[in-house]
């Protein structure tokens, strides 16, 4: 787990990653694939700690294509 959890403006920040990754899904078969590959690696469950974001919570997300805003998953 971090040490420190960043702040509201840089959770956003890596919220956004996500978002472009949920835009990624929907972009082709291409980005989907390479989103999927992500979300099977260490980085990605990084990037779900510092946005405030249970991995397993992101990924079902990303699965489902990410139609609602990624605000819907704050924890």
């Amino acid at each position: 787990m971090l040490e420190t959890l960043p702040n509201s403006n840089e959770r956003q920040l890596w919220a956004s990653v996500i978002a472009q990754a949920a835009s990624d899904m929907r972009a082709g078969k291409d980005l989907r694939r390479a989103v999927v590959r992500w979300m099977m690696t260490d980085d990605f469950v990084t990037v779900c700690e510092y946005a405030g974001l249970e991995p397993a919570v992101a990924a079902n997300y990303l699965k489902r294509g990410g139609r609602r805003g990624i605000e819907s998953l704050a924890a």
